[in-house]
Formats: structure tokens, sequence, C-alpha cells
């Protein structure tokens, strides 16, 4: 079984509300995206193009082996959060790609073993809060 589809799984095993990311490969390459598992009545809501927005914050523990990185997604008011640890490499090689591509993907999942929706924002441009 491939690494997307060990998410796709988790993501459509989750609870309604959650929100995990991976790289998937975009026909350009490698990239970040968001997966987010929500019931089939939230789905239909977001329309064609839903207003997204993307929020990051450092969260600094000193002498910890851990550097969490909160992201926070709101998508028509529907909020979303998840972490990425900084510390360790495939967190890092995601937050690189948060801060590099054009386009971040979002995929829908309505707890089928399909993709219920797609969407994609301009990449995040803020600055880390912390």
């Amino acid at each position: 079984m491939s690494k997307l589809a060990l998410t796709e799984v988790a993501i459509t095993q989750a609870r309604p509300g959650a929100l995990i990311y991976d790289r998937v490969d975009t026909g350009d390459g490698m990239q970040m995206a968001l997966f987010v598992r929500e019931t089939p009545s939230v789905i239909d809501r977001l329309g064609s193009q839903p207003v997204i927005e993307i929020r990051l914050g450092l969260i600094r523990f000193d002498a910890a082996p851990a550097a969490p990185v909160v992201l926070m997604l709101s998508v028509r008011g529907d909020f979303y959060e998840t972490w990425i640890n900084y510390q360790d490499h495939q967190g890092a090689v995601a937050l690189v790609d948060l801060a590099s591509q054009e386009q971040l993907r979002i995929l829908f999942y309505d707890g089928t073993d399909t993709l219920a929706k797609a969407c994609s924002t301009p990449r995040y441009q803020g600055s880390l809060a912390h």
C-alpha cells in the first residue's frame, strides 16, 4: 500500500472535522496537501470556490525535542487544525513545500474511500505567529 493510500485510509477513518497533511504528486513534483474529513452535508455547503484561510503558529518549548507548528485551516468559517513537527524531517519538508509551492491543495473526504471534493488556495504568504 502506498503512503498516499495510507493517508487516504487514515482520513476516511477519522472523525468529521479531522485534518492531516501529506505530500502528494501533483504532476509537477511532490507538494504538501491538506486532507480534511467532513460530513457530506458540510462538503456540499462549500460551493465551487469556498473562502479559505490558513494560519500558522510556532509553539516554543525550551530544550524540547520537538518544534510544533500549529496549522489552522478555515474553510467558509469551519475550522480545522493539525500540527507539524519542524524538528522531524517529514515535517520540515512539508513546511518548505508550504512556503514554496504556488497552490495548496485541500482534499475533502466524507468517510467513503473516494475523494468528495478538491479545491486549492494560493500558497501561504504569512509569517509564523509565536
